[in-house]
């Protein structure tokens, strides 16, 4: 068990999590805050470019100064956005955990947004921007969020060339703004795992987080999406020797819905893995594609979701694809997953939770996760439980009640061969 070895404290809003393990000398922590940017307003490039500046230099040292200070400390640490949370992660020893956590608190409460670093980072990210647009895998997913779901939703993707145009226009002063009116210690969860002191851990806290601010007043709620209706679209590549295409609709489902496990479950089993049915029939049986895959996009306790397909094809292939991939699609809504399907995804799902619980990197993420998410600690011990207790018929309603073929959405990318 693994919730009743986690000690829980509270440094002011601030949560706090440490689990003491049998390894020696190490400990991993990870944490986030909610940052609540506006999606409508494009916050979540500026917050991507503030994100990646957090750790080139605060106001009181340069990064090769904190460089030099991790380096020697045997210590690393990296800060991420997934649109709703900033997160940041660090591994150290033992000893090192309350200097690694005040350079931590330095670079997120006091970056230097330095203009240099600023035009350095902007150039990477209108690069990433760039391959991204020159991908067809991503240019068919950002497109098809655009047909599934509004502006403001947070699974939406602009128009790769309109990010990079609003990226080109942009000024550190901006950067900094969004970092003061949305940085903060705003639902703060701080997990430290391994070879921990608590109360070590929960002095660090007090001292380098303790007084920071928060923004804002509370956990943003966003409206059900009505399903959009559906559309095809297509997105030139030139140069490429591949298409991708990709089917989708939005779900009014969120994180905490009793029909989340089974659905989950049910397009695991659609398309999961290498076992998964597309894979095991449109591949290996058909040979059609390099690659498809069924999957629950962004799953979140605050907004609904949404599903995907897709598959990877030579333009020789691309009518018998479609065809094929459609008649998966439309098998699988109507009949569902076999049991013997059911009881394969159950045993691999149950398996790979368990698994990732065996490093000290993956019990401090997956506490983290759970926390974030305000659920329960109990559920690390109860999730297998729930999984296994899956029934074929639970699973297959949850097919039948959320998706829909004549509702899908498709997008292909690439050059779309004359028929």
């Amino acid at each position: 068990m693994i919730a009743p070895r986690i000690q829980e404290h509270h440094v002011g809003g601030i949560r706090v999590l440490t689990l003491k393990t049998a390894i020696t000398g190490i400990v991993q922590v990870v944490g986030s805050f909610r940052s609540n940017p506006d999606f409508g307003a494009g916050h979540d490039l500026v917050q991507d470019v503030m994100v990646s500046l957090l750790d080139q230099g605060t106001r009181h040292r340069d990064l090769f100064e904190i460089a030099s200070q991790l380096e020697r400390r045997g210590s690393e640490r990296k800060y991420s956005s997934d649109n709703l949370r900033i997160s940041f992660q660090a591994r150290m020893l033992s000893e090192e955990l309350p200097t690694v956590l005040s350079i931590m608190a330095e670079e997120l409460r006091a970056p230097a947004f330095d203009e240099t670093e600023f035009d350095k980072t902007r150039a990477r990210i209108r690069a990433g921007l760039q391959r991204s647009m020159e991908s067809t895998s991503s240019r068919a997913s950002a497109a098809l969020t655009r047909l599934m779901v509004p502006e403001d939703h947070p699974v939406f993707v602009p128009a790769y060339a309109d990010d990079i145009r609003t990226l080109d226009t942009l000024r550190p002063s901006q950067v900094a703004s969004y970092h003061r009116e949305h940085v903060g210690a705003n639902d703060l969860v701080l997990v430290a795992v391994g070879d921990i002191d608590h109360m070590a851990m929960v002095a660090a806290v007090e001292t380098y987080f303790g007084d920071w601010a928060t923004h804002g007043t509370g956990a943003p709620q966003f409206a059900s999406v009505s399903r959009m209706p559906p559309q095809e679209a297509f997105e030139t590549v030139q140069g490429k020797a591949n298409l991708d295409v990709v089917w989708g609709h939005a779900i009014p489902l969120r994180r905490t819905d009793p029909d989340f496990l089974p659905l989950f479950l049910a397009v695991y089993g659609l398309g999961g893995n290498f076992s998964a049915r597309l894979m095991a029939r449109v591949r290996d049986e058909q040979g059609l594609t390099y690659g498809t895959y069924a999957r629950l996009g962004g799953v979140s306790t605050q907004h609904d979701m949404f599903w995907k397909v897709g598959i990877t094809l030579s333009p020789e292939h691309y009518e018998r694809g479609l065809t094929s991939v459609m008649h998966e699609i439309e098998t699988f809504i109507q009949d569902g997953l076999t049991s013997k399907e059911v009881a394969e995804k159950v045993e691999t799902v149950v398996g790979s939770f368990q698994v990732g619980l065996a490093t000290t990197s993956g019990l401090a993420h997956a506490i983290h996760q759970v926390a974030a998410r305000a659920f329960p600690l109990s559920f690390l011990d109860t999730y297998p439980d729930e999984v296994a207790a899956l029934s074929t018929a639970s699973v297959n309603r949850a097919v039948a009640t959320h998706l829909v073929s004549e509702d899908l959405c498709r997008v292909s990318a690439g050059v779309i061969p004359k028929a």
